[in-house]
């Protein structure tokens, strides 16, 4: 009776969603400091950052030096010195310290997706361990309680009252339930072993049986709304129209004259000049197309944004339908074997001999099933929600 009531307990859902959080945070603020790929594209985040901030100066000054001696001898000395700088239109000069702003202010919400990739797949796999682990719990209760049942059907049969049938029957269910108890050991094991890979190698682990508390989800006009503002992948799109726009101003401005502007000095035959140097380019093929070709990338880019919000909100509307009906299944088991009593029944039963052991071994494996498919929901509600709130990452 003590088991039975047991595994009475282990049917009812509600217990396991105690507050976990805590456990996940911890694990998730590890795998944020200790993962090799983050520290990586911090490092090149930085590097590129540094990239940007050069080359947005006009270019180094240039100065040339002739000596020419003339032939035939005595026929004189020519000696020219020039020293030139040469400068864009100076609207250029603006327009691609914008560019660059842009891009460094890009690398942030970059970073942040990379960042939140790794993050939600080190929450998914703690959500896996944790169904893993009170998966582990419930078939090592049922693997003693098929051991029990096995030794006391072959106690009945030098008694007379079973037969080598029930035997063969209690024999194939406990068999199959340390099958199945070897199989949830090497999941746990297997993603055990991922999560310390996320983790830069560090060992880690999650021995929860209790998930994290389900937040309750907005309108879903409201949580997109939330989702919008708060994603680094939707940032990302809109910042880069925003570079291809300025990125066309930099082409207007790069179409106007550049400028040159130097020192000259001349020997010539023991005579002297010396003087300024100015020079002005004439746009007229090199940049014919940049503002053209600019344009188009800008339309591109918001072609772009628009797929990404359209993609982007069916998703969001497909994980949080997902979610709801996930919420109703749940519910519905739940209340199945709230309102059931039927491993106490089931207990009882054969007890009082009511049932033959062939029956029990069959009810209970139909009670194991729902409480199994009970525990894949619970799951599969908590992976829905981690991917619908990644953007909390």
């Amino acid at each position: 009776m003590k088991h039975s009531l047991i595994f009475l307990l282990m049917a009812l859902p509600g217990w396991v969603y105690a507050q976990s959080s805590s456990s996940i945070e911890r694990v998730l603020q590890s795998v944020g400091q200790n993962n090799k790929t983050l520290r990586a594209e911090s490092q090149a985040y930085a590097a590129q950052r540094a990239t940007l901030q050069t080359g947005l100066n006009p270019d180094d000054p240039f100065i040339e030096y002739d000596y020419l001696p003339g032939r035939p001898e005595g026929a004189g000395l020519q000696q020219e010195i020039s020293l030139t700088q040469g400068f864009d239109f100076p609207t250029a000069y603006k327009r691609r310290r914008e560019v660059a702003r842009l891009q460094t202010e890009l690398t942030t919400p970059q970073q942040r997706v990379g960042r939140q990739q790794v993050l939600l797949e080190a929450k998914r796999l703690c959500l896996e361990l944790i169904y893993h682990n009170i998966r582990q719990r419930d078939l090592q209760q049922r693997l003693a309680r098929a051991t029990r049942l096995a030794e006391g059907v072959r106690e009945q049969v030098r008694g007379g009252t079973a037969t080598a049938l029930d035997v063969s029957k209690a024999d194939l269910q406990r068999l199959g339930l340390e099958n199945d108890l070897r199989q949830n050991t090497q999941q746990i094991r297997q993603r055990t072993l991922r999560l310390t890979q996320l983790n830069g190698g560090e060992a880690i682990s999650l021995p929860d049986t209790l998930y994290p508390a389900r937040p309750q989800l907005p309108p879903f006009s409201q949580l997109d709304s939330l989702i919008e503002a708060a994603d680094p992948a939707v940032a990302v799109v809109r910042q880069q129209v925003a570079i291809d726009r300025q990125r066309v101003a930099l082409a207007r401005a790069l179409t106007l004259p550049r400028f040159q502007v130097g020192y000259h000095f001349q020997s010539l035959l023991g005579v002297c000049y010396q003087g300024i140097h100015a020079g002005l380019s004439i746009p007229l093929w090199q940049q014919r197309n940049i503002i053209r070709a600019g344009q188009a990338g800008v339309m591109a880019s918001e072609s772009r944004v628009m797929e990404h919000r359209t993609e982007h909100v069916a998703r969001n509307q497909q994980l949080y339908e997902q979610a709801q009906t996930l919420e109703t299944n749940l519910a519905q088991y739940r209340q199945a074997l709230d309102d059931t009593n039927t491993l106490l029944l089931l207990d009882t039963s054969f007890r009082l001999r009511q049932l033959t052991t062939v029956a029990y071994i069959l009810e209970t494996t139909y009670l194991y099933g729902a409480t199994d498919t009970l525990r894949q929901l619970e799951r599969d509600l908590q992976l829905t929600l981690a991917d619908l709130l990644a953007y909390q990452l």
